[in-house]
């Protein structure tokens, strides 16, 4: 299960990490949305130790959205060393979405 998270949180999880960390920024009422999850939830145990995977709800931390210039939904931003460092918006293809993580993981 990939932890949700809010925008309070969102400095200590997310820029603060020592590892690699994807967020999936969603809404509740989102359909592609719901098809992403099930997609990250089976990839992320692959990457475990090497990347965080959390999740952030759109309209509860709109202004953590707004300042990483998130403004549909799905939209997957990927941290590395506290600073975003690449972004997916719309649903990916799993193999786009294994390379992308391979990459963000190198050292």
């Amino acid at each position: 299960m990939i932890e949700q998270i809010d925008g309070q949180a969102f400095d200590a999880r997310v820029r603060k990490s020592q590892r690699p960390t994807v967020v999936d920024f969603f809404g509740q009422q989102c359909q592609p949305c719901k098809k992403l999850l099930p997609i990250l939830e089976e990839i992320a145990p692959s990457f475990a130790g090497k990347a965080d995977f959390v999740k952030v709800d759109v309209e509860t931390a709109e202004e953590v959205a707004v300042d990483l210039g998130v403004f549909s939904v799905p939209t997957l931003v990927f941290f590395k060393g506290g600073k975003a460092v690449d972004k997916i918006t719309g649903v990916p293809a799993k193999a786009t979405l294994l390379t992308r993580l391979t990459e963000l993981t190198k050292t």
